[in-house]
């Protein structure tokens, strides 16, 4: 689960594939939501405070599927800001989910990122099943038909993606 004391981010890593653009999804655990048997999610990963969050996103993709990661949207409009003993740094992420219930028990605040892989899906993680390519109809089909299958913080996300794919989606009109 999330460590509320790092920052949290998800990452929406797409993948063509004989010209055909796939997501990487991922299994999670039952336990991770318990009311699913299961639930379909992104990768995400704890960024320590003062670490490089684009650095940590291609080394976690590195080890958890082998692939590696040309580009991560927004990284060249990364700027940084040091005064008076304080540095910071500004990034633009693809989207930033927040909770906005009490059921878990504690604050969630999720940036997501877009990014682009290569190379082939190694599978390295202790549980190489977990992973799944997926391409974007079968994601829309999946995303419409049973969002519960979806971490909950991820279903708007996942949509705001796949819009920006060009497909239509149910509850994103404009």
């Amino acid at each position: 689960m999330l460590d509320m004391s790092k920052t949290n981010i998800a990452i929406m890593v797409e993948y063509r594939k004989r010209g055909i653009q796939h997501l990487l999804l991922l299994i999670r655990e039952p336990e991770a939501f318990e009311d699913y048997e299961v639930c379909y999610d992104v990768p995400f990963v704890d960024i320590d405070p003062y670490e490089d969050l684009y650095h940590k996103v291609r080394n976690a993709l590195v080890r958890l599927t082998g692939f590696k990661v040309p580009i991560i949207e927004g990284e060249n409009e990364l700027k940084t800001y040091q005064a008076r003993g304080h540095k910071a740094m500004t990034y633009r992420s693809f989207a930033s989910v927040h909770s906005i219930d009490d059921r878990s028990g504690k604050p969630y605040h999720i940036e997501v990122l877009r990014c682009k892989a290569e190379g082939s899906l190694n599978k390295i993680e202790k549980e190489p099943d977990r992973f799944l390519l997926l391409n974007l109809d079968e994601v829309s089909f999946m995303i419409e038909d049973a969002p519960e299958k979806f971490n909950p913080f991820m279903v708007e996300a996942i949509k705001k993606y796949l819009k920006s794919a060009g497909y239509i989606v149910k509850g994103t009109e404009d």
